[in-house]
């Protein structure tokens, strides 16, 4: 039967309908018993208004087809207006258009937010999550659809998408999307699901934690075209957003990608993490989290942080200023776990990693730090008061150690090299290595920084055309260590300390058959000790190179087989 006919029919026998003649037609369109359907949102003003009647709304505009549903009518609701799930009519006092299954859910389409429009959908956005936080509901986006706004500022507790895309439309001062409920607070939070894209904006925070939280969860973010912050934790202004707590963080799935640099900051990078400093953090874990770009990922001052299946990679070569394209600073109870992978892209120049406990001013040292990632490329720690490396650490290029630094140990894993720099300043307490493998063009080097004590147990050490240097150690003891002597032109000998107080036992020596002599020592101050070591294959029967101070003790050792 055509429309026109049922309009017609429910004009004479309206009880069929169960509806009232008047209205019908006034931009309504009869379904069934008592279902109208209208095409916007602004229809509901001149429909029927009875509580058995049910409405059926195509979209929000003539022109936004999204936003539609369904809507009954409650004589005595009192309800504000809203535009998206109380409708109030002109000139009617009690009484209100009301949105069916809004309850425990609110999408943002219901208060006009029009997927693919260009324009900033920022107001239909935030009237949406009003309402979804006075409720208590969860805060939805239409999965894999792009929605444009020029920033926005979320106060939801739980906010979900689906693969939905958020453009940037427009340059701000701002972050893009803030998360946060200043100064209530945000417990339990919960953000899922979107793909937020810079869109060649400047300036832009991608994604921003902001205000205080507790236990909130992030996962499946895709942070792209970021040219300053992807993803930022902390305020942007003033000390008293810098002041939030954030604790119990735990980020789940993010991938941030990036090739721009900043125009206003100078840098030809962009930044990938960034915790900022002040801000009171607590308790974060990250997990599968990857970057990749022109990066630079700092994390500031977390007490209690635990990171692991993630991978910090760089695409290419940039200056990141602190000359670490990862950065954990003043950080304490730190576990970093076997599966984080932090990669330079094979550039020499710059670490991979830094550890370092002098970014923050006035911020906590480094402590209780332990390692057990990969780094691929260079290492570079500094004033800390304790790190750890376990059996799971590698690292494809140099550690540096500098600063002013306290006890570093290195249990088991695999280095290439361990040096202080030159023109390092500061001292370091004790550093320890235990059952550690070095080799490749090794530097095992302490001449710039004074180092109170060096404990080497067990290990090998394989030196390539390269010695080991200990002239800025007060007292080193190697006990139980194998050191293979390499290369076609080898120097002539194998370590060297000046002023120093070193014990070598039970120490075993392979000069390849082509390495000269073991010891090279000038002590002022110092002494060597050696003690049922075994030299093999060396070219000459002695322990001493030419011009080494005499020996302290020698107890028991061998050279060549010979007892010396």
């Amino acid at each position: 039967m055509a429309l026109g006919a049922l309009t017609k029919l429910a004009k004479i026998v309206p009880e069929l309908f169960g509806l009232f003649a008047e209205g019908v037609t006034n931009g309504a369109a009869l379904l069934v018993r008592g279902v109208l359907a209208v095409d916007t949102i602004a229809d509901l003003q001149s429909v029927p208004r009875r509580s058995d009647l049910r409405v059926t709304v195509k979209g929000y505009t003539a022109t936004n087809r999204y936003g539609g549903g369904e809507f009954y009518w409650n004589a005595a609701s009192l309800a504000t207006h809203n535009g998206g799930t109380v409708i109030a009519v002109t000139g009617v006092a009690t009484g209100r258009w009301l949105r069916s299954g809004s309850d425990s859910a609110i999408m943002v389409d219901w208060f006009g937010a029009e997927p693919g429009n260009v324009t900033s959908q920022r107001t239909a956005i935030e009237a949406a999550d009003a309402v979804a936080l006075a409720t208590g509901a969860i805060l939805c986006f239409r999965g894999h659809v792009p929605y444009y706004a020029d920033e926005l500022f979320i106060k939801s507790r739980v906010v979900l998408g689906n693969h939905t895309v958020l453009m940037k439309s427009a340059t701000t001062n701002q972050g893009f999307f803030n998360w946060g409920n200043k100064p209530t607070g945000i417990v339990d939070g919960f953000v899922d699901g979107f793909n937020i894209d810079a869109n060649g904006k400047d300036n832009v925070v991608n994604f921003r934690v902001y205000g205080n939280h507790t236990r909130s969860r992030v996962r499946n973010l895709i942070l792209k075209d970021c040219d300053f912050y992807a993803f930022a934790i902390g305020g942007l202004t003033g000390q008293g957003d810098k002041d939030d707590v954030i604790d119990g963080l735990d980020l789940d799935g993010i991938y941030i990608a990036s090739e721009r640099g900043n125009v206003s900051l100078g840098t030809t990078y962009s930044f990938g993490l960034e915790i900022f400093p002040g801000v009171i953090a607590k308790n974060f874990r990250m997990r599968n989290i990857n970057t990749y770009g022109k990066i630079l990922n700092k994390v500031h001052s977390v007490d209690g942080l635990d990171i692991d299946h993630v991978n910090f990679k760089a695409s290419a070569s940039f200056n990141p200023l602190s000359s670490g394209y990862c950065e954990i600073n003043n950080c304490k109870n730190v576990v970093i776990g076997p599966n984080a992978v932090f990669d330079s892209g094979n550039n020499g120049t710059y670490y991979a990693l830094l550890i370092g406990g002098t970014r923050v001013v006035g911020g906590q040292d480094v402590t209780n730090f332990t390692m057990s990632g990969k780094i691929i490329g260079q290492l570079a720690i500094e004033k800390v008061v304790d790190v750890q490396m376990t059996s799971e650490f590698k690292c494809s290029h140099q550690t540096q150690i500098y600063n002013v630094c306290g006890r570093i140990g290195f249990n088991g894993g695999r280095l290439l090299s361990l040096n202080t720099p030159s023109g390092g300043t500061g001292s370091i307490e004790k550093i320890e290595l235990t059952g550690v493998t070095m080799d490749g063009p090794v530097r095992f080097e302490f001449d710039t920084i004074p180092i109170a004590e060096l404990i080497v147990t067990g290990g090998t050490f394989t030196l390539t055309s390269s010695q080991i240097r200990l002239n800025a150690v007060t007292y080193a003891l190697f006990n139980g260590s194998t050191i293979l002597l390499r290369g076609t032109s080898p120097l002539t000998y194998a370590l060297s300390a000046k002023n120093t107080n070193v014990t070598l036992q039970g120490v075993m020596m392979d000069g390849g058959g082509t390495w000269n002599r073991s010891i090279y020592a000038i002590d002022a101050t110092g002494s060597i000790r050696m003690i049922k070591c075994v030299l093999d294959r060396m070219v000459s029967s002695t322990i001493l190179a030419s011009g080494s101070s005499p020996l302290v003790l020698s107890l028991d050792n061998a050279v060549n087989g010979v007892a010396v």
